[in-house]
Parts: C-alpha cells; structure tokens; sequence
C-alpha cells in the first residue's frame, strides 16, 4: 500500500490511487502489510498503536520509504503543545518494521518525559502486551530540540533545577511490569543521529524493562548529550527486578562529537558520554569508534538504592581524543564485575582509565596511548579488586619507542606487529562497521583531527597573559569595544581559523551566549558595559552582575569558542571553553 504528496486519504492506497497522510495509512495496516511512502515532505507526527495496529510471527508489518525515495516526516509546522509529541510513537506494538525514513524538525513547549520531544519512542506500557521484535533500521532523525523553550539554572543552595530541558533521537521505554511486557528482540541498526539537543537526556537510549536489544552500525554525531545509553533504575518500570535494560549488545556504531560543551544542563561544561550503561546489565560493547565525547565509555550507577550495573564487556573499540578519558568505570554510585580488554584508547586530556566507586575491574590487553603527563590509569575514588595486567602503556610525545599502532592521527590504530594480540582488533572493527560507516568514521576523525590544532593554537592565545592584561600594561577599554567577546575573537591567531568565540555566563546554569550574528546578549539583557557583560537572573527575575568588576579587573569570565569542520558533506564542531578568566583594563 502506498502514501504520496498527491495522494488523497479517501483513495484505496495502491500505487496508482494512494493516500495523502501516513498516519491514515497506518491505521489501515494488518499483520504482513507494507506501506510504501513515496518521496517528500509530511508534516505529521505519527502514532502507531499496538492494539490496533501489530503485525505478529511471520507476519511483520513494514513502514519504509519507496524506491529509496526521501521521505521527510517535519514536526516543524505541527503546534507544540499537542500529542503526540513524538514524531513516531509506537505503543505496545510488535513485529514492526520502520525503515528509510528522515524524522526532523521537533520540539515541544512541556516539561517532563511524558512531553519531551523526540523523533522515534518505541514504548510498552505497564500492563500491556509488550513490544517484540520492533527493528529501527537506516532511518535518520535529526534536529530533535528539547532546549528551546525554556531557561534552565541550577541553584547551589537548594540544588534545585529550574526550567527543564529533555530531548531524545531515539528512545524505547520499558515500563511493563512483567518479563511478558518487556521490550524484547529490538534492533536499532544503521540509523544517523544527529543534531540533537538533548538537554539531560540522550541521543539514543533503552531505558527500563528491555530485555535483548542490539544497537548497531547508527552514525550518532553532533549530539550535546550522550550518544548511546543503556538505563536502569530510573523507576520507569514498577517491577524492581525488571527495571533495568539487560542482555543487549552496543556494536559497530561510530559515536563522533556528543558533548555537553554547549549544553545548558552541564552548569560546568562538559559531561556527555559517547556511550554509557546506567544501571544496565549484561551488555557487551564491542567494535564502535568513539571520539569527542567528554567521557568515550563510562559504566556507572545514578540512582541509589538500584543495583549496579554489572555484567558489562567492553572490548575492540577504539576511543580517541575525548576529552576527560576514554573508560571510566563506576562513576557516579559505582559498578561490578567489568571487563574491558583489547580497546585502543588514544589522546584524551585526562588518563585513558578512570575507576572511581564498585569494583571487581579488570583492565587487561588494552593499548593506552596517554597525553603527555597523564597517567594511565587514574584510580580517583574507593573501587576494590582492580585488576590492571597486559596493557601496552604508551605516553605519547615521549619518542623513545615506536608508537603502538601504526598511524592514530589518520586514524589507523591497527596495533603493530609487535602488539599484534593487543589493542582493538582492527580489522574486525572495519568489518564490523562495513566500509561505507567505516569510511564515514575515518572522514570525521580526520577531519577533527585537523581541527584540533587550531582548537589548541586558539587555547593557548586565550591561555596568555599579554592578551588580558596585567598590573603593568593592562589592556585599554577602548579596545576591549564594551564587548569582550567581540575583542577576544580578533586577537591574532584566532581572527581567520573560522573560530567562532563567544562568552558564557559566570553563573551555574550558563546560557551560550550565540556570537555567530554579532549578537552579544539574549534579548532583554542589559547593556554591554564591563561591569555587566556577564549576567544572571536573580531570584525575582531581575538581572544581575555574575562577573565581578573591582579595580578594572573583569574576573570569573568564561570564554566559550566552537572550531567548525566539514567531513562527510556535513557541519561539525568542537566545543570547548576556557573557565575563569581575568582580564584587567585601564580606562581610556
């Protein structure tokens, strides 16, 4: 059966006669149906309700796009405060089949995960059937905005957040009560995520009771929240002993700039995972390639009083250039019972392996490839029983032996023969992933490669003295302009690298202040003067100084600047900010 632009609803969707709306062709769908969607923009949101749409064994129903047409479902023109707020919402539905589609454009004016915006939610409910055997595979969802409608502020004091924000690319939901209405059998494969602000929630995520799930091949990317996360805990399920995602496998998935930088949630920057199990269990992690994530991998627990994660393998993957490490084991409340074996890790600014609470760690085969002056393995918090053995240990810069792998900044981290048994298996890797992901995957990383030095020659100007001032040549007010941004973004060496510079506010709860049109403040703030170039929101709403001026000194200053690439055809960046800065001036 088919849908298209031209279509009308009153026809009887064969090729020739189809229907205008995919949500009309929908509710016509019996088990082993296909519909066919021809190419163009629907301006719909979509529902799929198990109890009168599910296709069942042998007799699966598919929804996919026709011919390889681009079919576009925009939840752009749709008003914000109307269900469903998902542009796919699947209930209790199995033996389903979504496949080919482009799902942008939404975002919703609620608070809460009842009415977050999302593009796909996979969803069983608490007293019914359950979904089984749901496959997502080769869509792309994109431009998912949980950030637009509200401010968001965290107050120390009472450590209250106010405003909200949560947004998810892809998200299933285990709320059954019973292993009967699990999720199960699910398959996310060979989707792109993208361009999603995610506020405190993730890129693509199985939360609850979900029990069999394989996450595969999908190019998440360009997320200000984590890519991929394996939840429990979190009481979407009432059932204790079911709440928790479980018997899944993460592999194969390039996972490339998921950060927290420009994400108002994160009061102090930073803080996405590339991939994170919270509370989940008996998982495997194999074969991704994950880069400029705060964290590449952390298995940790977050809720209290849940049971740790456990069971977790996570071994043939390649993590390289996050930005705090690459494996961090129990963060937060901790984790038991981790293997992590023959991954490569390489540049990150912290050391390559972080343990903080749990325990029973075992650490082995893996090549660690640290920057210099980091150690290897950095075991900050309480964890007990780690067992640290057969790692290649390499500080980076040192010259004294050959690098472990063949060439990391191309992004060949084939191990040399050498160290043919240590390190991620390569090879497989590529494998894995296919050449098409693969090469997606090198393209990227090349290119943030690339990107990187200017993001470390802009660093180092922000980082000297004598562009912001001392006691003895203190910088003029006049050619500060009453705006610092706008003076720090044509300081030589950073003018002409295509940084884009801009300011946060010394607060908690920093709103990115956009430099890219020239503006300086959000609508409705004060003027550009030093004393209030960086402001706050009062408890009654009144605007505040946040940076403290005395004796010419513009003190606690955040400067924020993104680096831009292209790879891939698309729009990327790197996000990084440089906290606390003073710079002293004179009046003119």
């Amino acid at each position: 059966m088919y849908v298209a632009t031209n279509g009308n609803d009153t026809n009887d969707g064969t090729r020739e006669r189809p229907w205008r709306t995919i949500q009309f062709g929908i509710e016509q769908l019996k088990p082993g149906d296909t519909l066919l969607i021809r190419g163009g923009t629907y301006y719909e949101r979509l529902h799929v309700d198990g109890g009168k749409v599910s296709g069942g064994p042998g007799a699966k129903i598919t929804i996919r796009n026709a011919n390889d047409e681009a079919v576009i479902v925009d939840g752009s023109r749709h008003p914000d405060f109307t269900e469903p707020m998902k542009l796919l919402l699947i209930v209790d539905a199995s033996y389903l089949r979504v496949e080919g589609l482009i799902f942008c454009n939404n975002r919703t004016a609620h608070y809460g995960w009842q009415s977050m915006p999302e593009g796909i939610h996979v969803l069983a409910t608490k007293d019914g059937p359950g979904c089984h055997a749901i496959e997502i595979v080769n869509n792309v969802v994109r431009d998912i905005d949980g950030e637009t409608w509200a401010y968001h502020s965290y107050d120390h004091e009472t450590e209250q957040h106010s405003g909200g924000m949560n947004g998810h690319g892809i998200a299933v939901y285990g709320r059954g009560t019973t292993q009967e209405s699990a999720v199960t059998d699910l398959l996310i494969e060979g989707n792109e995520v993208c361009y999603c602000k995610c506020g405190a929630s993730e890129s693509v995520v199985v939360n609850g009771n979900v029990d069999g799930f394989r996450i595969a091949g999908n190019y998440i990317h360009d997320n200000n929240n984590i890519g991929i996360d394996v939840i429990g805990g979190e009481r979407v399920s009432e059932n204790r002993e079911l709440n928790a995602a479980r018997n899944g496998v993460v592999r194969g998935n390039v996972v490339i700039n998921n950060t927290g930088m420009a994400n108002q949630v994160y009061d102090q920057g930073g803080g996405a995972n590339g991939i994170y199990v919270d509370g989940g269990r008996n998982t495997v992690i194999e074969y991704n390639f994950v880069a400029g994530s705060n964290y590449g991998c952390e298995v940790g627990t977050e809720n209290l009083g849940f049971e740790l994660s456990a069971g977790i393998i996570i071994r043939h993957n390649v993590f390289a250039y996050n930005e705090d490490t690459s494996i961090l084991l129990g963060g937060t409340e901790g984790a038991g019972d981790i293997v992590a074996e023959r991954n490569t890790a390489y540049g990150d600014e912290g050391a390559p392996v972080c343990t903080n609470e749990g325990g029973n760690y075992v650490i082995k085969n893996n090549i660690l490839i640290a920057s210099p002056g980091q150690r290897f393995l950095d075991a900050y918090g309480n964890a007990k029983a780690i067992t640290f053995d057969g790692n290649v240990c390499f500080m980076d810069g040192e010259g004294k032996a050959p690098m472990p792998v063949t060439n990391p900044t191309e992004g060949d981290f084939t191990p040399i023969e050498a160290h043919a048994s240590k390190g991620a298996d390569i090879a497989a890797l590529k494998e894995v992933m296919g050449a098409e992901l693969y090469q997606k995957a090198l393209n990227n990383f090349t290119a943030r490669t690339k990107a990187l030095k200017t993001f470390w020659a802009v660093y180092a100007i922000l980082n000297d003295p004598k562009y912001k001032g001392s006691k003895e040549q203190p910088l003029k007010a006049s050619a500060l302009g009453g705006n610092i941004a706008r003076y720090f973004e044509n300081l030589p060496g950073v003018a002409g690298t295509g940084t884009i510079v801009g300011l946060k506010r010394s607060g908690e709860g920093a709103a990115l202040l956009d430099m890219t049109s020239g503006a300086f403040f959000e609508p409705n703030s004060p003027g550009s003067y030093l004393g209030q170039v960086l402001c706050g929101k009062g408890q009654d709403g009144q605007i505040v100084p946040r940076a403290i001026k005395q004796d010419n000194v513009v003190t606690n200053m955040r400067i924020y600047f993104r680096v831009p690439y292209t790879a891939n055809g698309q729009a990327h960046c790197i996000d990084r900010q440089v906290s606390d800065v003073n710079v002293r001036f004179s009046a003119d």
